[in-house]
């Protein structure tokens, strides 16, 4: 049984170590590429999660002292209500901004450029 472990084949599906240039820099580019998507996502991932804190954020923490501390604060109604429609306006717009196919698409149909 011991010597099964000891006496294991090579790996055959092992590529060799040495590559061209163009394969080095063909992997440098796409690392780049990767790079550079990922931070776009997170940087529309931060906006989304900051646009929801933003309009939801004021009419939760009102709930809370009104709930608590029987707070009345005059005209919150439509503060909220406008901040309400302001999410269901921004999710959309940033959704499609996040997305590069929907990206391209909104800015032939609402900035009028050419494909």
């Amino acid at each position: 049984m011991a010597s099964f472990f000891m006496h294991s084949k090579p790996n055959s599906h092992a590529t060799p170590r040495s590559g061209t240039r163009a394969q080095a820099d063909s992997v440098k580019r796409s690392r780049a590429r990767r790079r550079e998507r990922s931070s776009s996502a997170f940087f529309i991932l931060t906006l989304m999660t900051l646009a929801v804190i933003v309009c939801y954020g004021p009419s939760q923490v009102y709930y809370v002292a009104a709930l608590y501390w029987n707070w009345e604060i005059p005209d919150m109604y439509p503060i909220q209500l406008v901040l309400y429609q302001l999410i269901a306006v921004l999710d959309p717009l940033l959704f499609a901004l996040a997305v590069k196919d929907h990206r391209q698409e909104f800015r032939e149909v609402y900035c009028c450029a050419t494909k």
